[in-house]
């Protein structure tokens, strides 16, 4: 009996999703947001705008270590009392545990 309210929820859901499409597509159209993404292209394309920024955290270490991301890393290590070294030498099922709320950063 439960699978059938799951069914009717995600029913309704779909059905809600395909009454906002015209209001959204009006949106999209409004800042000229493509209506066709390319998905293959897509991390090109980011990584691309991107790749001076990731150069400099690389070769810089000023850079590096004044970003945000790099800072808040580097406290999740000290606060899980792990050094760069451990975190890199862990499983990744280990690595995701030390990351905490942070894991989704890669």
């Amino acid at each position: 009996m439960e699978g059938t309210y799951i069914l009717s929820a995600q029913i309704c859901l779909a059905i809600t999703r395909e009454r906002m499409f015209p209001g959204l597509k009006l949106f999209g159209e409004r800042f000229n947001w493509p209506s066709n993404i390319d998905f293959t292209l897509l991390s090109d394309r980011v990584f691309y705008e991107l790749r001076p920024e990731l150069v400099k955290m690389v070769w810089d270490h000023i850079t590096l270590g004044s970003s945000s991301p790099w800072t808040t890393f580097s406290k999740t290590l000290r606060e899980s009392n792990t050094s760069l070294t451990q975190f890199f030498n862990a499983r990744d099922s280990a690595k995701f545990a030390i990351a905490g709320s942070i894991k989704h950063a890669g």
